[in-house]
Order: C-alpha cells, then structure tokens, then sequence
C-alpha cells in the first residue's frame, strides 16, 4: 500500500521527562487548546505508551498509545482532570478507533486515525457527550474548518477506496461505485476522464513502471464542502473534480 494513503504513526519518544508543547502547535482552523501535556513512552513500566493530553477551557482530551499500533480509545475528561499514564476511571469513551485528535472547533471534536489502510478517515464527535455526529474518507488534509453558530463548516479532499480501476475498466468500475453508493448519484456527470486517470497512474511512460498497474484498484478523490450540526445532520457538497489515483 502506498504510504501517502496512510497516518503517520505518532513516533515514540526516547526522553523520559514530561514535556509541555505550547498550542501554537495546532492547525490555525482549530481552537486553540490552553495547553498540550506528552508523557513519551517507557518500554520499563506498565502501560508505558505515551499519553497525550490536551487541555480546552472547559475540558481535557487524553490520548493513550498513539506512537503504537493499537492505541487506547481517546477520553474526554473535566479541565480539572491530571495528565498522567493511569487510565481514568471515569470520563467520555469515544468510540473504538478515536485516538489521534486533529483539532477542536466549538462543540465539536475531529479525529484522524492512525490505523487506516488506503484513503483513511476522521470523524466528528460531540465534546460534551462523546456522540458521534459524521465520519467519512480522507485523502489529503482537511483543509478548512469553521464554525458559524452551531454549525461546522468543513473542507476537505473526500477518499474513496474504488474495488476495481476506473483506468482498465472504466465504466464498469464506475456503475458499481454508484450502485454501492460510494460515489453519490448526480454529483457528477460521469467518472474521471480516462486522461485524469492515465496521467496519475503513469501510463504516458513505461520507464520502470509495475506490470498490470492499469489494473490496479483506484482511489477516487474530490474536494468537498461539509456543513454539520449538533445533532449530526450533514450536507456534503462535491466543490472540486474528481481525480483517480492508483492504490499501489
């Protein structure tokens, strides 16, 4: 699998003291966290997967094992709450799989996962009750994040994980993207033009290239404008043309 489809695991630490890394570390979209507390890893002790801890106003979100390759569910706990490597007794479990927090926007949490094989995901969590509200695919980044009252207002390169190559089997490819739902009926005219795909997947030049490589699956993507309220009700609005790489 192609490593830009994936998260960067969070790389472990060697030092052995606390480290406090100032907010200004966040993405500029999100809100600015009052403090963010890493306790690194210690191979010697139990539990010894670094903890992350990052402190709002209002609340404390810990992240636990993020630098390996199974990491606890995130938690949200009171802003009064210590960062430390024992687990909670108590706190919001997010579901299983949320722990690599990319940002806070309001009443809303966004994480990204470490665990994802192609395109990945993130979702949106309500800070107050742990409900989850939307989840999608991701490319690239997210691009843009603000929030009107209530509302999120998100941008972002939607990844679809196609079973099959728009390049060697483009119109049948394309009929089961739609009939799965992948991509949404109406949203677009039709698939990528075969030239999209070609000069993604490297087929003006036979230098060195895979054998088969035209069939390999393809990953679709596309910008899209994503508007969320606090009870989960979302609009996805396609704001870009659709692009076809290969998975490999």
């Amino acid at each position: 699998m192609n490593s830009r489809m994936r998260n960067n695991l969070f790389n472990p630490l060697l030092a052995l003291a606390l480290l406090t890394t100032p907010a200004t570390a966040q993405t500029a979209d999100y809100d600015t966290p009052a403090k963010v507390i890493t306790l690194p890893d210690r191979d010697t002790v139990p539990s010894g997967d670094a903890v992350t801890c990052t402190f709002y106003d209002d609340v404390m979100i810990r992240m636990a094992g993020t630098d390996s390759p199974a990491p606890d569910n995130a938690l949200v706990l009171p802003a009064s709450a210590h960062c430390d490597r024992d687990t909670p007794s108590h706190g919001i479990v997010l579901q299983s799989g949320a722990s690599n927090l990319d940002g806070r926007k309001g009443n809303f949490l966004v994480f990204r996962y470490v665990d994802q094989v192609s395109a990945g995901n993130f979702t949106v969590f309500d800070v107050h009750t742990g409900r989850t509200l939307f989840s999608d695919g991701v490319l690239h980044d997210i691009t843009a994040v603000t929030l009107s009252p209530g509302i999120l207002h998100m941008r972002y390169n939607r990844g679809i994980n196609a079973p099959c190559s728009l390049l060697s089997d483009r119109d049948v490819c394309w009929t089961k993207l739609l009939a799965s739902g992948q991509i949404p009926r109406g949203a677009f005219s039709g698939p990528p033009l075969l030239e999209t795909c070609r000069k993604s997947y490297g087929s003006d030049s036979d230098d060195q290239r895979p054998p088969n490589l035209d069939e390999d699956p393809s990953i679709v993507s596309y910008d899209v404008a994503l508007t969320l309220d606090s009870k989960g009700n979302a609009t996805v609005k396609p704001v870009g043309p659709m692009q076809c790489d290969p998975e490999s």
